[in-house]
């Protein structure tokens, strides 16, 4: 008899999906279709309603989140106010992404590099590393906004 899954993921399945990740960084580094297929035969294998697509589908969707997550966390003005605290900030991150701090782990923490130049210079441009809880609920949000006394103009630039 065919399944009838709603095609939504479960916590569950998406928390092994997450913990796949974590525990095989290393393979999210080649092409996706190859790690999906992993992610197949090595967690869902007996769930015949997650198809490679979906997993592909839900990783897709799962590193939108992240980076919409990732964005709001590196701007002011997105209906935290200074006065919240830690709990709260993390709150609307996770509400936005679920699992967000461990996706960041996982996409966050991978090197961004850059190279220009010809074979004989080369340089690398790193990845300005993404804030943490603590560093966010320490900040006031204020403190982010341009001063008018620090304006390039001002400053003989």
């Amino acid at each position: 008899m065919p399944s009838q899954h709603s095609g939504v993921w479960s916590k569950s399945e998406s928390e092994r999906l997450v913990a796949w990740m974590e525990e095989n960084q290393e393979e999210l580094r080649g092409k996706q279709i190859k790690w999906h297929k992993l992610v197949k035969e090595q967690v869902c294998s007996s769930e015949e309603h997650i198809t490679v697509r979906r997993i592909t589908d839900k990783t897709t969707n799962m590193k939108r989140s992240w980076k919409e997550a990732r964005a709001m966390q590196q701007r002011s003005g997105w209906g935290v106010k200074a006065e919240d605290n830690e709990t709260s900030i993390n709150e609307a991150l996770e509400r936005r992404c679920p699992f967000f701090w461990r996706l960041d782990e996982i996409w966050g923490s991978r090197p961004n590099v850059t190279l220009t130049g010809g074979s004989e210079s080369t340089e690398i441009h790193p990845k300005i590393p993404s804030q943490q809880p603590s560093e966010i609920s320490s900040q006031r949000l204020g403190d982010t906004l341009p001063n008018k006394a620090n304006k390039p103009s001002q400053l003989g630039y």
